[in-house]
C-alpha cells in the first residue's frame, strides 16, 4: 500500500469507494467535462448537465450498470465505471476517471484493485473489459500492471482492448 512517506502521494487506507448516490451527481458531471477526460473519451463532446443528469439518475438505478465514487476525507477523487458491454451477456466494460488535483499521486492503481474486488462481490462470474484509445499510454500502463491483458487492437477506431486476468485475484 502506498502511504504518505511522500506529500506527492495519497495514503490509500483513507480512501472510500462505494456506490455512486444522488447526491455525487454534480461531482461526477464536472469530472465528466474536465478536458484531459474529454480528451481520453471515444465521445470527446462536452456534456450538458441536462443529459448528465438523465444519464446519472438512470445509470445508479440500473442493476447492469455500477458507478463506484471514490473519496477521501470527504473529497471526490474520482470515479470507476462499469457497464455492460452491449451485445454480449458475459463482460462488463470498466473505465475510470480521476480528478485533476488527485492524478499524478499514484492513486489509479490502488483505486483500480478496489474497483474489482468490489465488482466481483457484485457480479460474480463476469469478464472485465478495459477499452483505451491508443494514445492513452497512462491508463494502458494501469490496466496492464492490474492484470490486464491485451487481446485485441482495433486500428480503425484507435483503441486497445484488454481483458482482467482473474487468475491474480484481487
Amino acid at each position: 500500500m502506498i502511504t504518505n512517506s511522500s506529500p506527492h502521494l495519497i495514503d490509500t487506507n483513507k480512501i472510500i469507494l462505494c456506490k455512486a448516490k444522488q447526491e455525487d451527481m454534480m461531482d461526477v458531471f464536472i469530472l465528466a467535462n474536465d478536458p484531459e477526460v474529454r480528451k481520453n473519451s471515444f465521445n470527446q463532446k462536452n456534456i450538458t448537465l441536462e443529459d448528465h443528469k438523465v444519464w446519472f439518475y438512470n445509470k445508479i438505478s440500473d442493476q447492469k450498470s455500477l458507478i463506484l465514487v471514490a473519496k477521501i476525507d470527504n473529497n471526490f477523487i474520482g470515479t470507476i465505471r462499469f457497464e455492460r458491454e452491449l451485445n454480449q451477456h458475459s463482460s462488463y466494460v470498466i473505465s475510470i476517471q480521476i480528478a485533476k488535483n488527485f492524478r499524478g499521486k499514484k492513486i489509479s492503481e490502488p483505486l483500480l484493485k478496489m474497483a474489482i474486488k468490489e465488482f466481483y462481490n457484485i457480479f460474480k462470474n463476469y469478464d472485465i473489459i478495459a477499452k483505451i484509445k491508443n494514445d492513452n499510454l497512462a491508463s494502458k500502463k494501469i490496466f496492464i500492471k492490474n492484470n490486464f491483458i491485451i487481446f485485441n487492437q482495433n486500428f480503425k477506431e484507435n483503441y486497445i482492448s484488454l481483458k482482467y486476468n482473474n487468475f491474480h485475484n484481487t
